[in-house]
């Protein structure tokens, strides 16, 4: 039996729907929860790609699920921050957006 892993998109915009539309075509992964600064954008995603959760706040959605990925799909002057806390919890599968960074220095954080 093959794993199903538990994603969330972070910023769910044109790009948080383009990475949506591609893990809702993966089997190996399910879309389970949704996070937007914009109430109305998260929600929307999630209508849309049947995403049982929705957020406003990454904090919370990363304490509150259990999730293997996230995708990054914000601005870049915010990017490294929610890396950073993706990872501090726990969280295996990170992708980003490019630009990685608005900064080397951040870049670096984000790597380490």
């Amino acid at each position: 039996m093959s794993q199903t892993y538990r994603v969330g998109i972070i910023g769910c915009g044109g790009m948080g729907k383009s990475h949506a539309s591609a893990y809702t075509q993966n089997p190996a992964t399910k879309l389970v929860a949704a996070m937007d600064i914009r109430p109305e954008s998260a929600k929307k995603l999630a209508a849309e790609f049947s995403i049982p959760a929705v957020y406003t706040d990454y904090n919370e959605m990363l304490t509150k699920e259990d999730l293997d990925m996230v995708s990054i799909s914000t601005w870049q002057g915010v990017r490294a921050e929610i890396t950073v806390a993706a990872a501090n919890a726990g969280v295996k599968g990170i992708l980003g957006e490019k630009p990685m960074a608005v900064s080397l220095g951040q870049a670096d954080d984000m790597i380490e």
